[in-house]
């Protein structure tokens, strides 16, 4: 069984399905943030020679690894430049994050799909349920800059309006669908 928890940048996703999990399955069931597996991408040689193409040498740190503040800084100068991004980003994240969602299809197991963008990654369709938590702008900037030091509010400003953008797609945007808020 796949449940979705889908929501805006600082919305409490990956919170959320902490407790959830603990309160309702003892902690059992698998957690999978979207974040966290695009994270992993960035060390994928082929997907770093096609950021090294769009964004310059200058992305990569004096180890070679991609660095991701640089990156961010080059993504959010622009809507255009995110999007260029994404266009890299989202295949090859959808097919990790579908690998790892197929072998929850139609079983009595749990996977927490933790995402952002459901909509855009084509993720929306193989939740069995899900839930869309919501958050008002400045609460999630006070969170972001709890958790993610480094993101500017420039940076969250583009975040932001890109997942605007993802949510006005839908109505499903507000707390709803089948997992109670705790």
């Amino acid at each position: 069984m796949i449940l979705g928890i889908v929501g805006m940048i600082g919305s409490g996703k990956s919170t959320y399905a902490r407790q959830y999990n603990a309160e309702h399955f003892s902690g059992k069931a698998k957690i999978c943030e979207a974040d966290s597996i695009g994270h992993e991408i960035l060390k994928n040689t082929l997907f770093q020679n096609r950021l090294r193409n769009q964004f310059g040498n200058d992305i990569f740190s004096s180890l070679g690894n991609i660095d991701r503040n640089v990156l961010r800084e080059k993504a959010c100068r622009s809507a255009s430049a995110l999007s260029d991004l994404e266009k890299i980003v989202h295949p090859l994240l959808k097919k990790e994050l579908l690998h790892i969602l197929r072998p929850y299809r139609k079983t009595e197991d749990v996977l927490f799909m933790v995402v952002a963008l459901p909509f855009s990654l084509g993720l929306f369709e193989y939740f069995d349920e899900y839930i869309s938590l919501s958050v008002e702008k400045e609460e999630a900037w006070i969170r972001i800059q709890n958790r993610s030091p480094n993101i500017s509010r420039k940076q969250f400003e583009v975040f932001w309006k890109r997942q605007e953008r993802e949510y006005s797609l839908s109505d499903n945007s507000k707390n709803e669908g089948i997992f109670p808020l705790i």
